[in-house]
């Protein structure tokens, strides 16, 4: 589990540890193992923190980075607020760094969005296009858009520690029926963070506002939904092939599906996957 957040170089709390670990522990437990790891060197504790590395650099780091995150999350709540205006968005979640409570001058603002049925891809390129004009702005950066699911298929397919991380640690910001109704097909998380408990936010009765549901009634067609799935994904495809990059891998780096969108031109979770396959640890 520290082999995980150790290729981000990332330290972790004890609450932290007690979320992430693959194994069902009490907290008291937990301190004692943790610290009998740290008597023999197996792991270090520095500042409240624990790592594979004697490293202070990583700490002061993360101390610092927790401090911008605060910051950059007052950001992130007005663009969820400005996201979830868009035609056929129902929820929208914080993911990425910014996420875990980490931001420097480098973190972009990353977003999980939730559509209505059949109409993900219509969704998905208004907010695009909205997303090429903040280049003018410089703030594209703030408008990550990477992972579309819809309202009626919300179960995540690739199930391993990587995507139950993720998933564990979305921010819900806006449409708090879809984040409950997310978690609760995805309960397999369990099964890699036994100890994480998804706690169920009170349902809100959530209505589109009336431009909102006039837009969505006007944009709602299932052929021009399919239509743009159909463009995004040849145009997907030539990019990863001119950058030499193997289209057996371009289905998890980039899923385009009728019910999903996933936009992850660096595929950690190849990277990360094989990072921890390659480093296993018991900690």
């Amino acid at each position: 589990m520290l082999t995980y957040f150790d290729y981000f170089k990332f330290p972790l709390t004890i609450e932290e540890i007690q979320k992430f670990i693959e194994v069902r522990v009490s907290q008291d437990q937990l301190k004692l193992e943790i610290e009998e790891l740290v008597q023999s060197g197996e792991i270090f504790g520095i500042k409240n923190c624990y790592l594979l590395l004697d490293d202070r650099d990583r700490v002061d780091r993360r101390i610092a980075g927790g401090k911008k995150a605060e910051n950059r999350m007052k950001r992130a709540n007005l663009i969820a607020s400005f996201i979830m205006s868009f035609p056929f968005v129902r929820m929208v979640a914080i993911s990425g760094s910014l996420s875990k409570g980490y931001a420097d001058k480098t973190t972009d603002i990353d977003f999980f969005i939730v559509t209505t049925e059949n109409q993900l891809w219509t969704s998905r390129t208004l907010l695009h296009l909205l997303k090429k004009l903040t280049f003018l702005v410089r703030l594209q950066h703030s408008f990550c858009m990477n992972y579309f699911i819809s309202e009626k298929h919300l179960k995540i397919e690739e199930q391993n520690y990587f995507t139950a991380v993720e998933l564990v640690t979305l921010i819900p910001k806006k449409g708090v029926n879809s984040y409950n109704a997310l978690m609760s097909e995805n309960m397999w998380v369990s099964n890699y963070l036994p100890n994480f408990n998804a706690k169920k936010i009170p349902a809100s009765n959530y209505k589109p506002r009336f431009f909102k549901w006039v837009f969505e009634k006007l944009l709602s067609s299932k052929r021009m939904n399919k239509s743009l799935m159909s463009y995004t994904d040849k145009r997907w495809r030539k990019k990863w092939t001119q950058k030499g990059y193997e289209l057996t891998e371009y289905d998890l780096a980039f899923k385009t599906q009728k019910t999903v969108s996933k936009n992850h031109p660096g595929n950690y979770q190849k990277k990360i996957l094989e990072h921890l396959e390659n480093n296993k640890i018991e900690s």
